[in-house]
């Protein structure tokens, strides 16, 4: 397959170094999406066709997750509100206990069993984000 050339995203290098941030969206959004890396872009587009079917998306762009742990409680919370519910992680492993052990709150999505490029986005990874929040 030929190498995609992923879009260049405006970051806030000060955030990233936290580990985590809002990439866009607010809270109490229908449905908030955590990703890093390639998974991000899928994780943009999946935002994308969302908020064209009238839902409100809160996207978190999680470069480290470790990172992100060890900044203090008020940026965390600032990040990801104990208000939002409907939290789907997209991930390319089966590594749930990266995300602090709250697996009983979050969902996990692996990108893997879908795609793993953004242009072969699916109808069937939206069903899965709206049946693992439901």
């Amino acid at each position: 397959l030929p190498q995609r050339e992923y879009e260049l995203l405006d970051v806030d290098l000060d955030l990233a170094g936290k580990g985590a941030y809002v990439f866009e969206g607010k809270d109490n959004a229908n449905y908030t999406i955590v990703a890093s890396g390639r998974e991000f872009y899928i994780a943009k587009e999946v935002a994308t066709l969302l908020k064209r079917s009238g839902k409100t998306v809160k996207l978190i762009s999680s470069p480290s997750w470790t990172v992100f742990r060890a900044e203090p409680q008020k940026y965390r919370n600032s990040v990801l509100e104990s208000t939002d519910e409907n939290v789907v992680f997209l991930t390319r492993t089966n590594t749930k206990n990266l995300y602090d052990g709250k697996t009983n709150r979050f969902r996990y999505i692996n990108v893997n069993d879908f795609t793993d490029t953004p242009e072969i986005i699916t109808p069937e990874l939206i069903k899965a984000i709206r049946k693992a929040i439901n």
